[in-house]
């Protein structure tokens, strides 16, 4: 499932996803993998609250320069999966 998922990296959403479906299905059999999702838990979350509160604090510029950044970031992975998979 893991491989399955770097393996869909270069499309733009599901490479992720699947990767962390393999790590939680092994974290199932090991202890040491379960202890690991939960510090990455923690760890998410803090960037979560981090990235809120940026955004709540930010001015309406800022906002919109964001936003526009986090487009181009997306036209630009979907450009690369289209030159990926159709060359």
């Amino acid at each position: 499932m893991i491989v399955a998922g770097i393996v869909l990296l270069p499309a733009p959403g599901p490479g992720m996803l699947v990767i962390f479906i393999g790590l939680g299905l092994i974290s199932q059999e090991s202890f040491w993998m379960a202890g690991q999702m939960d510090k990455l838990e923690i760890k998410l979350r803090l960037l979560y609250e981090w990235c809120k509160k940026t955004w709540n604090e930010a001015s309406l510029f800022l906002k919109c320069l964001m936003v526009f950044f986090v487009l181009i970031i997306i036209v630009l992975a979907i450009y690369g999966a289209y030159l990926t998979f159709m060359s």
